[in-house]
């Protein structure tokens, strides 16, 4: 049952992925492994201008996730909504989200900057490439 879960989240279908984001804060039954492991599968980067929609409100979500989750599933949670994006689109979302929260928390903000790191490179790269 919990394959199925994880790899279903790699549906790429914008009704599958609203559904499963709405289960990951909505249901208070779904095991933290389960969305732990399937946001790797809802953030492929095959799929980024699917997910690109998702990105702020998984950013928007950080306090929250980091009071009422284990303490190593907020930097997954980051890795896998930032780092399944490429592009200067998501780059824009990510500088947004830290220029409008002044007050998000230390920890939070140095791990959303490492990850932001990593896209501002993989968006000049593929700018490069184009």
């Amino acid at each position: 049952m919990k394959d199925a879960f994880v790899a279903r989240a790699a549906t790429p279908a914008v009704a599958t992925k609203a559904e499963y984001f709405k289960r990951y804060f909505d249901d208070g039954a779904l095991n933290e492994a389960w969305v732990s492991e399937s946001v790797l599968n809802f953030n492929t980067v095959e799929q980024a201008p699917l997910t690109l929609r998702f990105l702020r409100p998984a950013l928007n979500r950080l306090e929250w996730i980091r009071q009422h989750r284990r303490i190593f599933f907020l930097p997954a949670w980051i890795d896998a909504f930032i780092g399944g994006q490429v592009d200067d689109a998501a780059l824009a979302v990510v500088d947004r989200f830290l220029a409008e929260q002044r007050s998000l928390p230390l920890d939070i903000r140095r791990k959303v900057l490492i990850a932001r790191d990593e896209l501002e490179l993989t968006a000049r790269i593929r700018r490069g490439s184009a």
